[in-house]
């Protein structure tokens, strides 16, 4: 018995939206273990996908037969996948190599997930050509809704419970033909799945001991998954209470006695209205003890939420009696206020939430451009006081110093403070101001010998820091990038992927075909990561901003899609060359003072031209190939967008974002010349 199309696109939409909460459970299991990044773990991941995906898609030829033990397996494979990446730290080879174990413990399930793909995709394209633009556009609806779920639902309802619900639904293929019973009784089961509250058996099961500052093991109080990390609260020996991301320590609140001695003698000399950016627990807004109003602003909403709620004990209630509370990005909410203060304060300096913050390619720096310290700056008043605290083993403070404007005033003292008993840290305090006077009142406060801090000159700069001494920029904020040296990796990655697509389009039936798709695989992954990456926290926080850019992207795609064999090539050509450039042009300039939907809304102007037209390109190169060669085109498009990837950080370093969006440009110029050339036979 032949098998509908329809069968092929529920195949392709659930394996689609399923693999989109694998990668996302992914994404928090490995920055959990392992001291990863988050962004790299997005980066990492992604491109893990999109590679192993396409070599699925590849081989897909000779499983046809077998999409339902192949469906199965990979019912079995998610899990177990997720189980293996939280043991993997056990296992002393992958303790060494965190990369190496998130290729091993993914490439497996990910393979198997572009198999089934591929499958559909060649089933429809035999069966039902003329779906075959419905079940592309389903499946990144599909992909794009297991996306939101992750974002949205992992805080509210738990990694586990939302990781096994979704996966559950891979059982719907293979309920096919069934009794309608029997599919009610699954998506009964998915929905109820997350009241049996899976999340705190699993988590205990795996879960690895944490990094405080002190020996004792403190006792847990708290824990929860972020839409940033995994956040666990410990009490420490002294009372404090000690904030976990991703397992590492990076702050304590308590009694205010047990605060730095030098942020109390600082603080409490702070006068007048005050800003606060990354203020975690809340300790340093406790020494602000003469401040008239304090504004607080913290990018997690998961710490802002537990020290307002069930641990507000901890930090003497602060956080429900200070002035305001922003739960958000701190460069977005300068962008977005015009709002003057006495004394603006950047605690938020080391923005990685691991125990090793120096990876070279992060862009999560934003606070620290040039662009973001002059806001800063443009935010003080008259004689106001910028003030930046920061830990100089994690932070290059002399890019800071070079990113202050000209005729601004500073200074830069060093010295290192007993974080808590025994335990000594080594700080940088950055003084700025507009008024001489502001800076040297300061100036001799800092000098006091009781502070044991020391002056750091402008001919001492070159000692302390060991990233150079150029500031970054909103174009290229790459803080810890130093030398090409770094980049080795990426180049041998571009290596592998380059001589994986060389083999893809000379074993090509038609390598006109196979070009096209390569290159638009490039051009599409450079435009997304262009737009995720530039536009940032622009919403106000990182998630929001991702969800609105995402979902506009996916759903302009698409339409166009749909669209695809309405719209000829001349006016494809014309619709591209005119919308691509506009869309960067209006996200370079978006406008940052204006409320949050006027905002959202401009930004779903600014891409639904350009994510139709764009959405259009590779279903029309579908419909002009041989049906036979659908899953082969799919899975080319796929590991062209995994060397966009690399390319797009390899494009960062070299040039940043202008060089990216001329990349991206070119490669969408040189999909549609080829598109042009492929004529069905």
């Amino acid at each position: 018995m032949n098998t509908p199309p329809r069968y092929w696109m529920l195949l392709a939409v659930v394996v689609s939206g399923a693999g989109a909460v694998y990668q996302a459970v992914s994404i928090r299991f490995l920055a959990y273990v392992f001291p990863f990044h988050m962004l790299f773990a997005i980066s990492l991941i992604s491109s893990l996908a999109i590679f192993f995906t396409g070599l699925g898609a590849l081989s897909s030829r000779r499983w046809r037969d077998r999409h339902r033990p192949l469906t199965g397996l990979l019912l079995i494979l998610f899990p177990l996948s997720a189980a293996a990446m939280n043991l993997a730290d056990r296992v002393p080879f992958l303790a060494g190599n965190p990369v190496a174990a998130a290729i091993l413990l993914t490439a497996p399930a990910l393979f198997t997930a572009g198999a089934l793909s591929g499958i559909a995709y060649h089933q429809t394209a035999v069966a039902a050509p003329e779906r075959l633009k419905h079940l592309i556009a389903l499946s990144a609806l599909a992909f794009f809704a297991g996306y939101l779920l992750s974002v949205y639902l992992f805080t509210a309802l738990g990694v586990w419970n939302i990781f096994l619900a979704t996966t559950l639904l891979l059982f719907l293929p293979l309920l096919w033909g069934r009794p309608a019973w029997s599919h009610a009784a699954l998506l009964a089961a998915v929905l109820l799945l997350p009241a049996a509250d899976m999340e705190g058996p699993a988590f205990r099961l795996f879960a690895r001991d944490p990094h405080l500052w002190e020996t004792a093991p403190g006792r847990f109080v708290h824990g929860v998954w972020s839409p940033y990390a995994r956040l666990d609260f410990y009490e420490m020996s002294d009372g404090r209470l000690a904030g976990l991301y991703n397992r590492t320590q990076q702050w304590a609140v308590g009694d205010p006695a047990f605060d730095l001695a030098v942020r109390r003698a600082l603080y409490g000399r702070i006068t007048g209205d005050v800003l606060v950016i990354g203020s975690g627990g809340g300790y340093g807004l406790l020494s602000l003890t003469n401040a008239s109003s304090i504004t607080a602003v913290e990018l997690d909403p998961g710490v802002v939420a537990a020290m307002r709620g069930p641990l507000a004990s901890y930090n003497r209630n602060i956080y429900n009696t200070v002035k305001k509370v922003h739960a958000g990005d701190g460069r977005a909410f300068l962008d977005g206020s015009d709002e003057l203060f006495d004394a603006v304060i950047l605690e938020a300096a080391d923005l990685s939430y691991t125990a090793i913050p120096h990876s070279f390619v992060s862009m999560e720096n934003y606070l620290y451009t040039k662009e973001g310290i002059a806001t800063a700056l443009s935010r003080l008043k008259p004689d106001g006081l910028l003030l930046i605290m920061v830990t100089k083993e994690l932070i290059p403070a002399p890019k800071f110093v070079n990113a202050l404007p000209a005729g601004v005033h500073w200074r830069l003292f060093e010295g290192e403070i007993e974080v808590i008993r025994s335990i000594r840290m080594n700080f940088d305090f950055i003084l700025a101001s507009p008024s001489a006077d502001r800076i040297a009142a300061w100036e001799a406060i800092l000098g006091d010998p009781a502070l044991r801090l020391s002056p750091v000159g402008s001919s001492d700069l070159d000692r302390k820091s060991s990233f150079g001494l150029d500031p970054i920029t909103d174009d290229r904020p790459l803080l810890y990038f130093k030398g090409w040296g770094q980049a080795v990796p990426f180049f041998a990655l571009l290596f592998l992927l380059i001589a994986t697509g060389v083999a893809v389009v000379s074993t090509a039936a038609r390598r006109n075909e196979a070009l096209f798709f390569s290159a638009l695989g490039v051009a599409f992954m450079l435009a997304e990561l262009h737009i995720i990456n530039g536009m940032r926290a622009y919403l106000g926080g990182y998630l929001e901003t991702s969800s609105i850019l995402l979902g506009t992207l996916v759903l302009g795609g698409a339409a166009g899609t749909l669209a695809h064999d309405r719209i000829g090539d001349r006016a494809r050509t014309i619709g591209l060359a005119l919308t691509i450039p506009l869309m960067l042009l209006l996200l370079r300039y978006a406008p940052l003072s204006w409320p949050f939907a006027a905002k959202a809304l401009y930004l779903v102007a600014a891409l639904v031209p350009a994510a139709f037209f764009m959405g259009t390109l590779f279903p029309a190169g579908l419909s002009r190939s041989e049906s036979e060669h659908a899953a082969r085109h799919y899975a080319t498009d796929t590991i062209g967008a995994s060397l966009g990837l690399v390319l797009f950080y390899l494009l960062m370093l070299a040039g940043g974002f202008p060089l990216v969006a001329l990349a991206t440009l070119a490669c969408y110029a040189a999909a549609v010349l080829l598109l042009t050339n492929i004529v069905k036979r």
